[in-house]
């Protein structure tokens, strides 16, 4: 990764980590299912529109879909409603730790799927000091709970694995990256709707005006432009690296509750930011070590 990949990388990350004040501020008037959908469809929506106006269009139908259905499936309705069940039976910090498993999930499905992004020690350093940051940053009582709500920590680990089956996936994409963004999120909001309307009812609901506005920002923000950044990141640096963004995502929650709550980050946070970043620089390291393809 260059300056830029590394920007971009921490811009994923503050989008990301920004969802869950947002689903906070919904899930109080509006069940998961239809958060879910509700900013899928505002994405989907926001992207075709600026297809539009940029005078480019979705891809043609084709072969090309399918794999755009695929990631719609992997990469946001599952883990979107996995994690959203999830989070209503176990804590936060140990939802954090079992969504953390992304990149170690990804680096050995890298290894079986991906041959241009062999394991190597730079990227087990990498992984081993991502995930003793995050454990560092939950602390030993959400370890506590491990074992103690068994389904929703399996919806939370296959979740994680969707998400590392996805950034995989995404490197076969053909097409302009902002077309194929609009795409899956065509795709993504047609699968979560009827699951919306089935479950949630979501015409009987009354949402608060905070939630309405907290489901337009995620879809925006955290849905819409997220789902490009991550794309061109996985194009440019592989999915290995890109899942980094996962042990950022704590850290960069830290921070907002800096800047939004006025909260004073102790020497957890400080340590685990510190090993995010020397994690992060390994892999990089790695990778900007290894010989060209030929």
């Amino acid at each position: 990764m260059g300056a830029r990949e590394l920007a971009l990388l921490a811009a994923l990350a503050l989008m990301w980590a920004a969802s869950f004040t947002f689903i906070k501020i919904a899930v109080a008037t509006v069940p998961p299912a239809t958060i879910v959908a509700g900013r899928l469809a505002v994405a989907a929506v926001l992207l075709w529109a600026y297809l539009a106006l940029t005078g480019r269009r979705l891809p043609r139908p084709g072969r090309a879909w399918r794999l755009y259905g695929v990631l719609a499936v992997t990469g946001n309705t599952l883990p979107f409603l996995l994690i959203a069940w999830a989070e209503t039976r176990v804590d936060s910090g140990l939802a954090a730790i079992l969504i953390g498993t992304v990149p170690v999930i990804t680096v050995l499905l890298a290894h079986r799927l991906s041959p241009d992004e062999p394991l190597g020690a730079h990227t087990w350093a990498g992984v081993a000091l991502g995930l003793a940051a995050l454990a560092v940053l939950a602390g030993p009582h959400a370890l506590a709970g491990l074992g103690g709500t068994l389904l929703a920590q399996v919806a939370l680990v296959g979740a994680a694995a969707s998400y590392a089956l996805n950034g995989l996936l995404v490197r076969r994409i053909r097409a302009d990256v902002v077309s194929a963004s609009a795409a899956v999120l065509v795709a993504s909001a047609a699968l979560a709707l009827p699951i919306s309307l089935a479950l949630d009812r979501p015409w009987q609901l009354a949402p608060s005006w905070a939630a309405v506005w907290a489901v337009l920002a995620q879809g925006a923000f955290s849905t819409a432009l997220a789902t490009i950044a991550f794309f061109h990141l996985v194009t440019v640096a592989g999915a290995a690296a890109t899942s980094f963004v996962n042990y950022l995502i704590p850290a960069v929650a830290v921070a907002l509750g800096v800047v939004w709550l006025g909260e004073r980050p102790g020497w957890p946070e400080l340590a685990a930011l510190a090993l995010i970043l020397a994690g992060l620089a390994l892999v990089n390291r790695r990778r900007a070590s290894r010989p060209p393809q030929t």
